[in-house]
């Protein structure tokens, strides 16, 4: 992070829509499965490794060290949490479904559609009525920027409404900004939490500013993939058998 602050304590006053589409370290959820429920009682995501207070750490719940499953964490050590049921009785998750929709579209898609229209036809005001419009809702300040400022401020209010939503690899396409998104490599966070001199660990562990002071590490994950972009992606290929219906056609860039 370029900025100290988020640096230090990167969960606190965010945007609230990121704390409902992600789970991190700390975060409040359901509670656990009833063979679990010892080792977290207090129902916080565990993505971190804490100070166990004898020169050791405890490997949080959800990590995929964990003392549950060593295998079934997430790699970059963030969950999904937008579309997930939060009904307690779907804890187990074994024979009930969910009732969380997926919308193919919905309302503030088609409000987001319209601001992007208004950037690119100059009405700049009416962008930010409507981009405000989405905003407000979450409790977020007003857009007040213009010109370029206000292009990279929609493309960043799009990314954050609808996150998870299968609207990001087409999106960045049509702006031409994939190298530097869906190019980029894949990170991860690493949360160790050390005890504050004179404190003692909490048996079993939860989440404690005043006990605990935490350091959150961005690192690269190379282990699983590492993703690149060349531009000639930013089209599809014809296929050879249209292609050969038709000799006309004259094959996309890089695909001949």
């Amino acid at each position: 992070w370029d900025n100290s602050t988020h640096k230090a304590d990167p969960y606190a006053n965010r945007d609230p829509r990121f704390y409902a589409h992600v789970l991190y370290d700390g975060a409040t959820w359901k509670p656990r499965p009833s063979d679990v429920v010892a080792i977290d009682p207090y129902d916080q995501i565990q993505t971190g490794y804490y100070d166990d207070g004898n020169g050791g750490l405890i490997n949080g719940v959800d990590t995929r060290e964990s003392p549950i499953e060593n295998w079934n964490g997430s790699r970059t050590k963030y969950n999904l949490r937008k579309w997930i049921d939060p009904d307690p009785a779907l804890k187990e998750n074994l024979t009930s479904h969910q009732v969380i929709p997926w919308p193919f579209i919905r309302y503030a898609e088609v409000v987001l559609n319209y601001v992007e229209a208004s950037i690119n036809l100059g009405q700049e005001g009416e962008a930010r009525d409507w981009m405000n419009k989405t905003r407000f809702r979450v409790g977020m300040p007003a857009v007040t920027e213009s010109g370029p400022d206000l292009l990279a401020k929609y493309i960043n209010e799009r990314r954050i409404e609808l996150a998870f939503e299968e609207h990001r690899y087409h999106d960045a396409r049509r702006w031409l900004i994939a190298p530097s998104t869906l190019g980029r490599g894949i990170q991860k966070i690493n949360v160790t939490a050390k005890l504050k001199p004179g404190k003692s660990p909490h048996v079993p562990y939860r989440h404690d500013k005043s006990t605990y002071d935490y350091t959150y590490e961005v690192q690269n994950e190379t282990s699983i993939e590492n993703r690149s972009w060349v531009n000639k992606m930013y089209y599809r290929p014809i296929s050879r058998d249209e292609m050969n219906k038709n000799t006309l056609l004259v094959q996309n860039p890089g695909y001949e």
